[in-house]
């Protein structure tokens, strides 16, 4: 498993091809809707790359895109779980905070926030 704090972890992300070809790939599927393709691609590099932020905020808007309670409700617990780990002194990775962030404020204020609880 990668080293997070290593100032070579991006390097490390960006110099694997297969995390680089999966997250392309993911991100191709996304944006042509095959969710099922995109899931268990955003889902890989975690496995790898355990916080990386882009497959996070991918597998985010991948379950959230399904519509499904559970898959909302994973959602939310991923947003959540990512602002309390997220290594906030990235410059990246704030991005990615202030985005989720702002979505979780337009959530709740749209009363979607526990839309999934709700449903079940």
């Amino acid at each position: 498993m990668a080293d997070t704090t290593d100032p070579t972890y991006r390097n490390a992300i960006i110099d694997d091809p297969d995390t680089t070809a999966r997250l392309a790939q993911a991100g191709i599927y996304f944006g042509h809707g095959m969710l099922d393709k995109a899931e268990p691609l955003f889902r890989s590099i975690p496995k790898t790359f355990p916080k990386y932020h882009v497959a996070a905020s991918g597998l985010f808007n991948v379950l959230w895109a399904k519509g499904k309670s559970q898959a909302k409700l994973e959602a939310m617990q991923l947003l959540d779980q990512f602002l309390e780990e997220a290594d906030r002194t990235d410059p990246d990775v704030k991005l990615v905070v202030a985005n989720f962030i702002k979505i979780k404020i337009n959530l709740i204020q749209e009363g979607h926030w526990n839309i999934a609880e709700n449903e079940q």
